[in-house]
């Protein structure tokens, strides 16, 4: 079984307390032994149902002292602290394994919607990194693909995240307050398992945009970034829903989270056009630096003839080539930084 004690209740009082391997016997000696190839459950609920609470009280039930629910020998019926941190997490991981293996249909789907985006995208921009970036309609076309490639990524796990997140709330509270998982336990455990899970579903997609739109930056450097744009959104998306105590208050409030990504990217509007008191905002939006990385990757090194206009749009986007390093140790630290907050704001909201 999965417990080891039962609580029976009956009219708003303690009918019953003991261990489970144990309340057979303590039945049957009070009178109500179990019938061969009968459900316990279903057992206790009878006889709870079909005798008066007088009756029961003179069968022995209903103990006079209530509140001691401990045994003789001094065993808590709880745990007074938590598990160590790797047993803990070990048994998260187990969980989430056994649950990916009883829904295999919703494994193949992902797969599935992964392989479908990324073929669409690949075919929608399909050679575009081979084309002369002299032209201006190419080159907005490149820029396109890697956007559309960039939110692809962002926007395909964040809303499972986001949903997955507020719908195990209840389970979390429960396990939390019964001290079976911590909060850093369960928060790394879900980390763990969301990177598993971009790290195929981006490797698909990426595989089809990459070779299809033929870019001519590496494939690891345009699969990390990848990565790193889900992850932060899934991150944002964590951060989310820890602070919130339902799920449509969440989702409600997630384009609050989102929405800045795409105003300060420099993909709608160029950022030395946005009022220099909001234009601080895109050093916090990790859409930008993925845009800022795949662009120095992409156009630092074009061709002699193309040079000029490769260099006129990284400048467009506000974009030092010399920050390259500065771009990646900030768009990791936003990843870490949110997913922390997203654990204190788990600590410090676990409550029912």
């Amino acid at each position: 079984m999965s417990f080891n004690r039962v609580l029976l209740l009956h009219s708003g009082k303690l009918m019953y307390s003991g261990k489970t391997k144990n309340f057979a016997d303590d039945f049957s000696n009070l009178g109500f032994p179990i019938k061969k190839l009968t459900n316990p459950a279903e057992w206790l609920i009878d006889i709870a149902q079909r005798h008066s609470v007088e009756e029961l009280h003179r069968a022995g039930f209903f103990p006079s002292n209530p509140n001691t629910l401990s045994e003789p020998d001094g065993e808590s019926p709880a745990r007074s602290t938590f598990a160590p941190f790797w047993l803990q997490f070990a048994n998260l991981m187990g969980r989430e394994f056994t649950n990916l293996k009883r829904m295999p249909a919703l494994v193949i789907m992902n797969v599935m919607i992964s392989t479908l985006v990324g073929l669409f995208s690949g075919v929608l921009f399909k050679g575009l990194g081979t084309e002369s970036r002299s032209d201006v309609n190419v080159l907005q076309g490149l820029i396109g693909a890697i956007v559309n490639a960039l939110l692809n990524a962002m926007m395909g796990q964040a809303t499972a995240a986001l949903v997955l997140f507020s719908m195990e709330r209840p389970l979390f509270l429960r396990e939390y307050y019964s001290k079976t998982f911590s909060v850093p336990a369960y928060a790394f455990s879900q980390w763990c398992v969301e990177i598993i899970k971009t790290i195929v579903n981006i490797g698909i997609q990426s595989l089809f945009i990459y070779f299809f739109v033929e870019f001519q930056m590496s494939f690891f450097a345009f699969y990390g970034i990848s990565i790193l744009i889900s992850m932060t959104a899934t991150s944002m998306a964590s951060l989310l829903g820890s602070s919130v105590e339902n799920q449509q208050l969440a989702t409600a409030m997630f384009p609050l989270v989102i929405l800045p990504q795409f105003y300060f990217s420099g993909v709608l509007v160029s950022l030395s056009l946005i009022p220099s008191w909001l234009r601080w905002i895109h050093w916090l939006c990790g859409l930008w630096y993925g845009m800022a990385l795949t662009l120095i990757y992409e156009l630092s090194n074009c061709k002699k003839e193309d040079q000029l206009a490769c260099d006129a749009t990284l400048a467009r986007q506000d974009i030092n080539i010399d920050d390259e390093w500065w771009y990646w140790a900030v768009f990791v630290s936003l990843i870490i930084v949110t997913k922390l907050g997203s654990i204190v704001l788990s600590a410090a909201n676990a409550k029912y």
